[in-house]
């Protein structure tokens, strides 16, 4: 029996990740992950796969073999999420949680065997994923280990088969590069961050304040607020806004990075870890408790992750295939959706529904202060971009970001789910469907 976060099922967000990524990456490989979110059918499974081998594939193999892979692993992938993590996801929060998994992992044994040929000739922005998906990689071969270590009955052939279907695209890579390419890649990670060492060492910064809040909050042993938790909020507002306007390859890499630590930290945590007698993922509980928010109901603590992919999501998904100087304005608007979203709009609702509070929405917790609070702000933070200069949205980018405002402001004042990963993807999809609309117009009126 499957055990879900009690709140409504949420079916309708099981389809925001597949827009965003059809309306940011138009490409027919992306209907097999479309269509069988919602198929338990295996003849209907079957198709979609003989559907992309046509369409898609030619008469190389190894694509066949992975899309087939991972159209059958759908189901089984979302059902272990939902039985080894009870409570912790509604139906719909698990759909795009197994999304996110599977795409990434279909890029990564997609990319990470086929390396660049020449490292010292590739971009940036290809040397930035080959780490980000090699440390995918890496880290989902670490969480299982650490798994067996702790539970050392609890195998699966279902799970063993993804672990070494990793293990054997780590190692393709490690055979296609050369001996200088080995030597390269340290190398080139320390210059990578050297170059950038004034917005590292200000991203550090900002590090050591939030282990300083969660310190002093510990020190206290009060439960946070909900205002304590924006205080969060506030800081990957800091870190991302200069990322994303300055340097979105620093940002894509560390974004991945930071992420696997708190997957691995998430997962000490929950397994309660003990190594050498010590037990960390005890001490971990401890120090981020206190911050635990009312959804955290299940084993997993999923807020903050899910604060961290609702910014870094829409950064992913825009990819690196242009720099931050020639990114359109469109690209721009939605890599900043988790920040209008949830930086500013979520955090300036639970100030406005805490100084004015009085009047709520029926049947929820939620105040009309709160939602008038989360439009008005998203609209003068669009606002403060476009009059000092930092980003000359247009008039169209400009009315998808306030119509994306008062979307988002209802929704997140009206629905049960977690905001932090919900809102991001819904400002995303509203962004981008209106470049889309534009340029359907302009194509149909040419």
């Amino acid at each position: 029996m499957l055990s879900y976060r009690s709140a409504s099922p949420g079916y309708w967000t099981g389809w925001l990740l597949p827009l965003a990524i059809i309306l940011s990456n138009p490409s027919k490989e992306l209907i097999v992950i479309v269509v069988l979110e919602k198929s338990r059918n295996i003849s209907l499974l079957i198709s979609v796969a003989i559907f992309n081998w046509f369409m898609c594939l030619g008469n190389d193999p190894y694509p066949l073999f992975t899309y087939i892979s991972l159209t059958f692993a759908f189901p089984y992938v979302f059902n272990n999420i939902i039985k080894y993590c009870p409570r912790s996801f509604t139906f719909g929060e698990a759909l795009i949680v197994t999304q996110t998994f599977l795409l990434t992992f279909w890029n990564c044994v997609t990319h990470v065997p086929t390396p660049p040929p020449n490292l010292t000739d590739a971009t940036t922005g290809e040397i930035v994923i080959l780490f980000a998906e090699a440390g995918f990689l890496g880290v989902m071969i670490v969480t299982r280990l650490l798994v067996i270590a702790m539970k050392p009955w609890n195998f699966s052939f279902a799970e063993e088969f993804f672990c070494v279907w990793g293990k054997s695209c780590l190692v393709a890579m490690t055979f296609r590069l050369s001996i200088d390419d080995m030597w390269y890649l340290p190398k080139w990670l320390a210059a990578f961050i050297m170059e950038r060492i004034i917005l590292f060492s200000y991203c550090v910064v900002c590090v050591v304040l939030a282990f300083g809040f969660v310190y002093w909050k510990n020190m206290g042993k009060e439960q946070a607020s909900s205002m304590h938790r924006k205080y969060f909020h506030f800081l990957i507002l800091a870190v991302y806004l200069p990322g994303i306007l300055i340097d979105r390859e620093f940002l894509y890499l560390g974004s991945a990075a930071v992420m696997y630590i708190f997957v691995l930290t998430e997962l000490l945590r929950s397994l309660r870890f003990k190594i050498f007698g010590n037990t960390i993922g005890e001490k971990i509980d401890e120090s981020v408790g206190v911050f635990r928010d009312r959804q955290d109901e299940g084993r997993l603590i999923v807020t903050p992750l899910y604060l961290l992919a609702g910014c870094s999501l829409p950064i992913w998904l825009i990819g690196l295939h242009t720099s931050s100087e020639d990114l359109n304005e469109y690209d721009l608007a939605a890599s900043m959706a988790g920040l209008i979203s949830i930086g500013v709009g979520d955090t300036f609702a639970s100030i406005g529904g805490t100084a004015f509070g009085n009047i709520r929405w029926r049947g929820t917790n939620k105040s009309f202060g709160g939602t008038v609070f989360c439009i008005t702000s998203q609209i003068i933070f669009t606002w403060l971009l476009f009059v000092t200069g930092v980003c000359s949205f247009s008039s169209m980018v400009t009315l998808s970001l306030i119509i994306a405002a008062f979307v988002n402001s209802l929704v997140e004042a009206l629905t049960d789910q977690i905001d932090n990963l919900i809102l991001p993807l819904l400002t995303f999809n509203i962004v981008l469907c209106t470049n889309f609309i534009v340029q359907f117009s302009k194509w149909a009126i040419g």
